[in-house]
């Protein structure tokens, strides 16, 4: 008896205070007789604490349902996997202000990892949005602790209050949660709302699990266990996620997958740590695409009348649709709040990616203090509450960016070429992004897109956003975000109804060929080594809305020596002196200019490098390495001359050296291609040097290191160059050449040079014949090269003797059909075994068609020597009439000097120019050629008879003679034989 009104104080105290021990009150147990989950009914029989005053009569005795029992301010004790039912029924008028504690806590917390509490129906206070927010006539309230709560005196909330429709879960890992039921007061129709029979105040169960049998919130084996990240200390929700490389990390709301708690401010800190360097190239990636797995509150959302009631529209609102002081979610590019916020969402529906621009990402969980037990969604829908994120470490497919801001550095350290993509990472509103392209001194920067696409949203293209507010800008050089106005000119500006120029070629895949380079209106180019592209992003807007892609290439246009002032960008010139100072050796290189070769749309590469010596001085040149891209060539010696040859069987790509023993006049000494002769090395005789590097029908895929070539240089002062050159003008003449050999100071090669005037040409003439590798030569050598191109037209053996061989040389332009601007002159090196002289002639001649054309070489076999001359004379009466050609060579078809002709000297090969009716010795015999033809033959005629006469007038002289004689010899009676040889007569 005593004992029952000791429980009746108590009860009636709960009445009035906030705080009373959770600690169940009831008759003393021997240990060990019941369970801690269980009562001992006064008979000895355990029944479990959710029976005791349920309403129902579990003991025999009926120990389980004194007078005046509550299930309020209790302790109840569960065990694994067994769901127990509590009611709390209406308190009376009298009771009022009531509260009501239910702690939970597990019996053997080592064998269970977290509670699941349903309250399935309640009708508690009302929630007012007012000026303030807060709950009416009663409140809910759910705390979490390490042990048993026995709640310190404190104002009410935060909580829960209004009518449940839908039976709402929580679930905790707390070693003790504790229920708080609070009522004020109660409204007239507050009670028939909801209850079995109208009776309860709140309806619940609850039970405790172990995590694996929680697949939702911890996963299961066949998806994998899930990382929840570790409890920072001090905090009830906080958590600390690190090496989500090697774990599956989730960011889950307190109680998930059922409602989180009121008044919360939870910190989830993301970090990677994969050292530095790693840092440097991952993010961290946030994504849920299930749209049942983020339900945050949401009071502004909008309903609409389904089969099942009133619903609400189920949707993600991010940023000014959430409402800051209600539930929403914050996700920030760094690890506190102080870094850039990235989104900000409530609502429910699958969220965008977020990807961090480094390796830290801060989640941020706010609650109002006071929520309606009301849920959003029918119970048909099967909606989890509050919000599950998945974690994943990404490598960054983008240069590297400075964490919490959309900058981005690429230099040449990433390589000389690459692509960049529009930002993979979530960028915050009213963002510049920038990319900044770097190379190193001497570098300029090539840029092009490849695409753009730049689809908005519908709320962004009303009239009132027409303005340029996501606008494109390319920089000439380096710029500020914070001033773009003030550093680099722009290359170009662009919005969204005028984008950038693409390259959409570069988008095709597993191309047969090669895909030819962006015409020159579609690439961006600096003039220094710094580009920069700035995208304006005024608004949030998904990875898929702004989508681009960059090429960019750092092209290299530094090159040793100095630049021609007016001759192709790639040539250079050496030389021995530069501003006082001597310079003895180098090196050089073929350009690393990507825009000079297949790659960069040229399809043929000619570079010249000129070396300037002294005029004592001669140049060593040295090859040490070629690349040709593969290409089959060979190079083959001239031995008599002793100069290499090219020998291409596809598109030419080769060095060539020249000699300059006048200045603009080349010789070609030596073409390299056969890369296995390397290293090559080339000794001038002269004090200038050209080494040329042609490469012809490059590919568009092909560029500097395909062709290249690395070379030195060398300027070799000598006590005294070689006098071997001499250059002569005029019209023509018979030359002498005198050849000297030294081998010592390696004088073997003298050079003349033949120049004819302006618009003449050069015919040369010399008895010998022509050389090849297989015809040796006794005497010295004579080669004769172009004075415009230097290329070798001939190698000739002279010999003086070889009358009937006559090798002749025009200049090489001269069968041309088209006039060129070069110089026509013909240079003759004479390459010595022995000093000795070569005899030569050489004529300046000129063409003028088409009246030259039509001379006629020789008489043809219907004309006599007078018919041509004439036809000839004619002619070249008309040509002088227009002032076209004063003397002719009709076997060479060319004009020559007038004062050429009739001057004594043989000119023409046949001799035309000192023959003919212009000529003054001839002007006789050309005026009456008929005249003189018959006196000839009369005369000739005379003397024939003449000469008869007197022979007959001496043979008959002789005759008388010999009469007389033989008249003596009669006389004296001698005979002789007139036959000596006949024996029949003898002197007698």
């Amino acid at each position: 008896m005593k004992s029952f009104w000791i429980l009746f104080a108590l009860l009636h105290l709960s009445q009035f205070q906030d705080v009373l021990s959770p600690f169940p009150v009831m008759v003393p147990t021997s240990p060990g007789e019941c369970r801690l989950t269980h009562f001992k009914c006064s008979t000895g029989k355990c029944i479990h604490l959710s029976n005791f005053c349920d309403g129902a009569v579990d003991c025999e005795d009926k120990s389980d349902e004194p007078l005046y029992c509550t299930p309020c301010n209790r302790t109840y004790y569960g065990d694994r996997g067994h769901q127990h039912k509590l009611t709390i029924p209406y308190p009376s008028k009298e009771q009022l202000p009531f509260s009501c504690h239910l702690t939970f806590t597990p019996e053997s917390p080592d064998l269970m990892d977290i509670l699941q509490l349903q309250i399935e129906s309640a009708s508690v206070g009302k929630l007012e949005r007012s000026s303030q927010v807060q709950c009416r006539g009663g409140i809910i309230e759910i705390w979490e602790g390490d042990r048993p709560l026995i709640p310190a005196k404190r104002s009410i909330g935060p909580g829960w209050c209004g009518d449940i429709t839908t039976p709402r879960m929580f679930f905790s890992e707390a070693t003790a949660v504790t229920i708080i039921v609070r009522i004020n007061k109660m409204s007239e129709n507050q009670k028939p709302l909801v209850g079995a029979n109208n009776q309860f105040l709140v309806e619940l169960s609850y039970r405790f699990l172990s995590s694996v049998d929680s697949p939702i919130r911890y996963g299961d084996a066949s998806g994998g266990r899930k990382y929840l990240g570790d409890l920072l200390p001090g905090s009830g929700c906080s958590r600390s996620l690190r090496n989500c490389d090697t774990k599956q990390c989730v960011v889950q709301s307190p109680g998930y997958p059922g409602l989180y708690p009121r008044g919360a401010h939870c910190l989830y800190r993301i970090n990677h740590q994969g050292g530095y360097k790693d840092s440097r190239l991952f993010s961290i990636k946030l994504s849920q695409k299930s749209p049942h797995k983020i339900n945050i509150k949401d009071h502004d959302s909008q309903t609409f009348s389904t089969l099942y009631g009133r619903i609400y529209e189920r949707r993600l609102r991010t940023w000014h649709e959430c409402n800051t002081s209600q539930d929403h979610v914050n996700i920030y590019d760094g690890y506190n709040t102080n870094f850039p916020l990235l989104l900000r969402f409530c609502g429910s529906g699958p969220m965008p990616d977020i990807v961090s621009s480094g390796s830290d990402l801060l989640v941020e969980l706010k609650t109002s203090m006071y929520e309606t037990l009301t849920s959003n969604f029918t119970s048909m829908l099967n909606l989890l509450e509050g919000f599950e994120l998945n974690v994943d470490i990404v490598l960054k497919n983008s240069p590297l960016a400075i964490e919490g801001r959309c900058e981005f550095l690429i230099t040449r350290e990433e390589g000389e070429s690459g692509t960049v993509t529009s930002p993979t990472r979530t960028i915050p509103p009213n963002t510049v992004c920038q990319y900044t392209f770097q190379g190193n001194e001497g570098d300029i920067v090539w840029i092009y897109f490849i695409k753009y696409h730049l689809g908005l949203p519908r709320e962004y293209l009303r009239p009132e956003n027409d303005t340029c507010r996501f606008a494109l800008r390319i920089w000439n050089g380096k710029t500020s975000l914070l001033s773009l106005f003030t550093s680099g000119s722009i290359l170009g500006s662009y919005c969204k109804d005028r984008p950038p120029p693409t390259c959409e070629r570069f988008l095709a895949k597993n191309s047969s060929s090669p895909i030819r380079p962006c015409p020159l209106e579609n690439i961006f180019v600096s003039s220094s080594n710094i580009l920069t592209v700035t995208q304006n992003i005024p608004e949030v807007i998904s990875r898929s809305n702004l989508d681009f892609s960059i090429r960019y290439h750092f092209v290299n246009t530094r090159q040793a020596g100095e630049r021609y002032s007016t001759s192709k960008a790639c040539s250079r010139v050496f030389y021995s002196t530069v501003r006082g100072e001597v310079i003895r050796h180098g090196n050089f290189s073929s350009p690393k200019n990507r825009f000079f070769y297949g790659g960069g749309g040229t399809r043929n590469l000619s570079c010249t490098y000129r070396f300037q010596g002294r005029p004592n001085e001669k140049i060593n040149i040295t090859v040490k390495k070629l690349k040709i891209g593969g290409r089959n060539c060979k190079n083959y010696l001239e031995r008599q001359i002793q100069t290499k040859f090219c020998r291409f069987n596809e598109s030419l790509a080769q060095i060539t050296i020249y000699e300059y023993p006048w200045h603009n006049v080349p010789l070609e000494k030596d073409c390299i291609c056969d890369t296995s002769e390397l290293p090559f090395t080339y000794l001038s005789q002269a004090n200038q040097v050209v080494l040329k590097f042609t490469v012809e029908n490059m590919k568009y895929n092909e560029s500097h290191k395909d062709f290249y070539f690395y070379a030195s240089y060398e300027f070799i002062p000598t006590e005294k160059l070689c006098e071997s050159r001499s250059a002569i003008s005029g019209v023509g003449g018979p030359l002498t050449l005198s050849c000297k050999h030294d081998s010592k100071s390696g004088c073997n090669r003298q050079r003349w040079l033949l120049s004819p005037r302006s618009d003449k040409f050069v015919y040369f003439s010399v008895n010998g014949y022509s050389l090849n590798n297989d015809v040796t030569c006794p005497y010295d050598k004579l080669a004769v090269y172009s004075g415009s191109s230097g290329k070798l037209q001939s190698t000739i053996c002279p010999d003086e003797y070889a009358r009937n061989q006559r090798m002749e040389v025009y200049s090489e332009f001269w069968n041309s059909t088209t006039y060129a601007e070069v110089t026509n002159a013909l240079v003759l090196e004479c390459i010595g075994r022995e000093s000795s002289s070569i005899r030569v002639k050489w004529l300046e001649i000129a063409k003028k068609p088409p009246y030259i054309a039509s001379l006629p070489i020789e008489p043809n076999l219907n004309q006599t020597d007078i018919i041509y001359e004439d036809i000839i004379r004619n002619k070249l009466k008309e040509m002088k009439k227009n002032n076209l050609c004063s003397g002719y060579c009709p076997e060479l078809k060319a004009c020559v000097d007038p004062s050429v002709i009739c001057d004594g000297v043989l000119h023409c090969p046949s001799g035309a120019d000192e023959r003919g009716r212009n000529c003054p010795y001839y002007s006789v015999w050309e005026s009456s050629r008929i005249y003189w033809y018959l006196g000839m033959g009369g005369a000739s005629l005379m003397l024939l008879t003449l000469m008869s006469l007197c022979s007959v007038h001496i043979m008959r002289k002789r005759k008388r003679k010999q009469a007389e004689r033989n008249k003596k010899l009669f006389s004296k009676h001698v005979e002789f034989n007139l036959n000596p040889y006949d024996k029949k007569f003898d002197i007698s």
